[in-house]
């Protein structure tokens, strides 16, 4: 199982259809604890990158609505 920290050390973070900053706070705060610590990086796949893939200066993959799992599968 992952903890919360293995999140902040982990080498990369894959965000699937997740808006950390929104829907899980305590997720936030460690992947930009990491992030500020230049511990890791976040990849998130998504339609848009929202505030808070950019405040953890996470790199877009993207992805319509409803696409994801076909985004990740290619």
């Amino acid at each position: 199982s992952v903890t919360f920290a293995d999140l902040e050390k982990a080498p990369a973070v894959l965000l699937v259809a997740f808006e950390p900053e929104d829907e899980g706070g305590i997720v936030f705060l460690r992947l930009r604890k990491g992030v500020t610590a230049q511990r890791n990086r976040v990849f998130a796949v998504a339609p848009f990158a929202s505030r808070g893939v950019e405040r953890l200066r996470g790199t877009l993959v993207p992805a319509a609505p409803g696409t994801e799992a076909e985004v990740l599968d290619a």
